[in-house]
């Protein structure tokens, strides 16, 4: 089975003005591919980092018994749920950890040569691809909402005021929206992924992203970099960075499901007989309507008045302590795809 050769390296860092780092990130296999995964905790001392323990836990649980029965952003998105859920039934279960949750943003790297991703949240997953940088999540964010509503310009909304509330996690908000991509993204050598916390997005402007996973480095000093740059920046928040680059040209696998020339034709057959009935129907439809539907009010559906959606803060600090025992300041990793197992250190 042929695949995309690729390596990767991840480096996270607590920050300057925080006392212990709520990040959590991991690389491990799945019978899909390889799964690389970056939380953003919240909830302060009392279940930032244990929310991100487990959503990492949970994701595993669901894509280490995934198969090809069901497309891979089914997979995905139901490990995130699966997740979400998971951090809700621990809040319950405890005492002085409600609120707590998680960002995520997950790539997946099929043997195909396929990438898949999806998130909740902030966090993000860039592509470096012939020195052009693509945003390839939208963060569910307050700021985020007043971009695609029109309020704010993209370029107001780095470093705005209210970067930091967040309208869907998992685990802190009453429901998770999780998007993921719909259709496999064929991968090409040279290309670069970015899977950062908003420590590292909230801090550097993306072209300064772009300029340092460019930069003529080996991907571990490149991804150092990210950190650095960060820290440089004001260092206000957990920072982490996992990168991953395609280092050879991807071939077709020979393992892909192949469509026979009869399921093909099935399929056509099918389309078109459903077409003629919604065409005959809407004859049917036409003529036993004599009017068209108006609004009886004249009034518009909209409301003029429509507020825009509440926003939860997302580093609220909660009182108690889980007895859990920070990182240390930095921790770094690298590694090739032939041994990509648990990359954040005990």
């Amino acid at each position: 089975m042929s695949h995309a050769p690729f390596v990767w390296a991840a480096e996270t860092h607590v920050g300057l003005h925080r006392s212990h780092n709520e990040d959590r990130y991991d690389v491990f296999s799945c019978p899909l591919g390889t799964v690389f995964i970056v939380c953003d905790g919240m909830g302060g001392h009392a279940a930032g980092d244990v929310a991100a323990t487990i959503a990492i836990q949970k994701v595993k649980e669901i894509l280490e018994t995934a198969t090809s029965d069901f497309p891979i952003s089914y997979w995905l998105r139901r490990a995130l749920f699966h997740a979400h859920y998971g951090i809700q039934m621990y809040a319950q279960q405890q005492y002085g950890v409600g609120g707590m949750g998680t960002t995520a943003v997950v790539l997946l790297m099929a043997p195909s040569g396929e990438a898949w991703w999806a998130h909740t949240g902030d966090s993000r997953l860039y592509l470096l691809r012939e020195k052009v940088l693509h945003r390839l999540t939208h963060d569910h964010s307050y700021v985020s909402l007043l971009v695609d509503s029109g309020y704010i310009t993209p370029e107001a909304a780095f470093g705005h005021p209210q970067s930091n509330q967040l309208l869907f996690t998992l685990g802190s908000s009453s429901y998770a929206v999780v998007d993921a991509s719909t259709y496999p993204f064929r991968v090409r050598k040279g290309d670069i992924f970015l899977l950062c916390s908003d420590g590292v997005s909230g801090l550097i402007p993306d072209s300064h992203i772009a300029e340092k996973l460019e930069a003529k480095a080996s991907l571990v000093d490149r991804t150092k970099a990210l950190i650095h740059s960060a820290l440089q920046a004001g260092g206000y928040d957990n920072a982490t960075a996992l990168t991953v680059e395609i280092t050879s040209e991807p071939q077709n696998s020979s393992s892909s499901p192949k469509h026979s020339g009869k399921a093909i034709w099935v399929t056509i057959a099918v389309s078109v007989v459903a077409l003629l009935i919604g065409f005959l129907l809407g004859q049917v439809v036409s003529l036993t309507d004599d009017k068209p539907p108006h609004n009886q009010s004249g009034q518009s559906g909209l409301r003029r008045d429509t507020a825009l959606p509440s926003a939860m803060t997302k580093k609220d600090s909660l009182s108690g302590s889980t007895g859990h025992k920070p990182l240390s300041d930095t921790v770094s990793h690298s590694h090739s795809p032939t041994t990509a197992n648990k990359a954040r250190k005990p």
